[in-house]
């Protein structure tokens, strides 16, 4: 399970969870 930091940011800004 591999999540880049650009990605993290994301998510955390979004606060959308991400599953794989």
């Amino acid at each position: 399970m591999e999540i880049m930091d650009r990605d993290v940011k994301r998510l955390k800004q979004s606060r959308i969870p991400l599953v794989k």
